[in-house]
């Protein structure tokens, strides 16, 4: 079994970088589209073959990183450009979500 976790860097404001871990591609592909002070797109992902199910502590689902960014837009001030592209990623789940209960409701 392979199993795929993607990464984004973020930016550490002193001129470093740290990874940040997710399960799923479109997330790291918004966290990398907000960060400031990168020249090109700093994301991607790493395979891990096993025998079993792969679970990474440290990667973010995308219902919760969902939940962490509408904290962050409550707690900090963000630029209107910035505000907008989370909130709009916000409804893209929400979205999804209620897609997959119809999809639920029809199948059963």
């Amino acid at each position: 079994m392979i199993t795929k976790v993607y990464y984004s860097l973020a930016n550490g404001g002193d001129g470093s970088g740290y990874p940040v871990w997710f399960e799923d591609q479109i997330c790291s592909d918004f966290h990398q589209s907000i960060q400031e002070g990168w020249g090109e797109d700093c994301s991607g992902y790493i395979e891990i073959e096993s025998d079993g199910p792969v679970k990474v502590k440290e990667a973010t689902s995308y219902k919760d990183y969902v939940n962490e960014l509408k904290e962050e837009l409550e707690d900090y001030d963000y630029d209107s450009y910035i505000r907008k592209e989370m909130n709009d990623f916000i409804l893209q789940y929400e979205a999804s979500i209620r897609e997959e209960k119809i999809n639920n409701i029809i199948k059963d």
